[in-house]
C-alpha cells in the first residue's frame, strides 16, 4: 500500500527562550509539555515518502530572568499550531524494524498565551512564522498495513514577535525537542 495516514502524541521540551521586550533582555524557561501530530502521505516504494502534517505543541512557562537578574515566577504558556511538508527515507534493514530520517518545512502559528511575569502581563498574542524540523525514528510493522513508531523531532521556528501588553513588541525564540509515539496506517 502506497498511501497512509498517521497520528502521534508525546512529550515536548521547549528550550529556554531568549527574548526582548521594552529594551530588556528576557530568558524564559518552560515545564515539560505535550504534542500531538496528524499526517497523510504517500510511500514511493524506493525508501522515500512524503507527507503533509499538522501538529500542536504546548508548554507552561516556569520562570523568566530579566536582564540576567533573579528568576521570576512566570505563568501562561507558549504553543505552536503547525502545518508542515515532510520528506522521509526509510532504511530497509531486512527486519520488521525500519529506522528512518526526515525533515520538514512549513508554517507555525506561535502563541504567547497570557504570559505573565510576577503577575504582570507580558503578552497574549500570536504570530505566523516559518517553521522547520529534523526527524529520526524507528518504525515496527505490526501488520502489513499498520506500523507503530517512536521518533525524536527537533522543531523550531524563526523568532515570533508578539504585541506586548502596554505597547511595543515582545520578540522570543521557539525551539523544542519532542519524543513521539504513534501509528501509521497504510491503504
Amino acid at each position: 500500500p502506497n498511501w497512509y495516514v498517521s497520528g502521534a502524541g508525546g512529550a515536548t521540551w521547549f528550550e529556554s527562550a531568549d527574548g526582548q521586550a521594552g529594551g530588556n533582555s528576557l530568558e524564559t524557561s518552560f515545564d515539560t509539555g505535550y504534542a500531538f501530530l496528524g499526517a497523510a502521505g504517500r510511500q514511493f516504494g524506493n525508501g522515500f515518502r512524503a507527507e503533509g502534517e499538522f501538529g500542536y505543541r504546548r508548554s507552561e512557562a516556569d520562570t523568566t530572568q530579566v536582564n540576567s537578574g533573579p528568576e521570576l515566577n512566570t505563568t501562561g504558556s507558549m504553543s505552536a499550531l503547525s502545518f508542515m511538508a515532510n520528506g522521509y527515507y526509510d532504511f530497509d534493514v531486512g527486519m520488521k524494524i525500519k529506522p528512518y530520517v526526515g525533515g520538514g518545512i512549513g508554517v507555525a502559528r506561535v502563541s504567547a498565551n497570557d504570559m505573565r511575569i510576577n503577575g504582570t502581563q507580558l503578552a497574549d498574542d500570536s504570530d505566523a512564522v516559518f517553521a522547520y524540523q529534523a526527524i529520526g525514528g524507528l518504525g515496527y510493522g505490526l501488520t502489513q498495513n499498520l506500523t507503530a513508531f517512536v521518533e525524536y523531532r527537533y522543531f523550531a521556528t524563526v523568532d515570533p514577535t508578539f504585541n506586548a501588553t502596554g505597547g511595543g513588541d515582545y520578540e522570543s525564540q521557539f525551539m523544542s525537542h519532542n519524543v513521539m509515539l504513534g501509528l501509521r496506517y497504510h491503504f
